[in-house]
């Protein structure tokens, strides 16, 4: 009927581990709902103090919290030795601000974290930073992690080599912040990701001597193929080398099955 649900009330500060009255945390895009619970990304400020980005699913009539992925790992959690031993307390962002998507089939949820705060400005949160910049595949029924992949590789991942020394640890951005699209036939997402920080200049991170490989900053600026089921690679392409000037993917591509070609936007 269109009615409004009057016992139905999600506070998006609440159940953050925080006081609900200092926490900005908000609804940028819609959720998905797969069966009865509905999946949430959130957004917040870039900068200190902001909330954490957990993705959290409620009760699709009821609005009870069903499940939450801490995206800035709590004490015991996959991930917690990357941030300082404080960050769940103290640290926000890495948060999947531009919506998260969902698969009915698989039951499985897809979400691409960004930055943590402050984006622009990491010496206070050292370490690869576990969940932010990176794209997360989640059980949809209870928020398990399936999968990650790092759009700025880790330590000992393909792609770290193309980055200065340190400079994979403590850059930003580099996320999926344009839509993600996926051929179900094939069984691959694709990923637009952005350039790394800071946007129009790049003098700390060059990379590796590109007269070899001129490939720098994966995955940059680049259009990159997973298995949606593994999150392992199967391709990618680097739109700019080294990019300087923010020439993005911004949309998701189309495709046509008959002449199997990609556009971009």
């Amino acid at each position: 009927t269109g009615a409004l649900i009057p016992d139905f009330r999600i506070d998006l500060r609440e159940n953050l581990g925080r006081d609900p009255a200092t926490q900005d945390a908000e609804l940028g895009t819609p959720g998905v709902v797969y069966k009865d619970v509905i999946v949430l990304g959130t957004r917040m400020g870039e900068s200190l103090p902001t909330s954490p980005g957990h993705i959290r699913a409620y009760d699709a009539r009821t609005g009870a919290l069903r499940w939450t992925f801490h995206t800035i790992p709590h004490p015991g959690e996959f991930g917690y030795d990357t941030w300082p031993k404080e960050a769940y307390q103290l640290s926000g962002g890495a948060n999947a601000w531009a919506g998260v998507t969902v698969d009915q089939k698989l039951g499985m949820v897809f979400a691409a974290t960004g930055s943590a705060s402050f984006d622009f400005y990491g010496v206070t949160r050292h370490g690869d930073n576990l969940f932010a910049n990176c794209v997360l595949a989640l059980d949809a029924r209870t928020g398990k992690r399936v999968w990650i992949f790092h759009t700025i590789p880790v330590k000992g991942e393909a792609g770290f080599e193309t980055w200065d020394p340190d400079a994979a640890q403590y850059t930003g951005n580099t996320g999926v912040w344009a839509q993600m699209s996926a051929d179900e036939e094939a069984g691959i997402v694709y990923l637009p990701v952005e350039l790394p920080t800071g946007d129009y200049y790049g003098g700390h991170r060059h990379g590796v001597d590109q007269s070899k490989n001129p490939e720098a900053n994966l995955y940059g600026e680049s259009l990159v193929a997973l298995d949606v089921k593994t999150g392992q690679k199967k391709w990618h392409y680097q739109l700019v080398h080294h990019g300087l000037w923010e020439y993005e993917c911004k949309c998701n591509r189309s495709n046509h099955s008959e002449t199997e070609v990609i556009f971009l936007h």
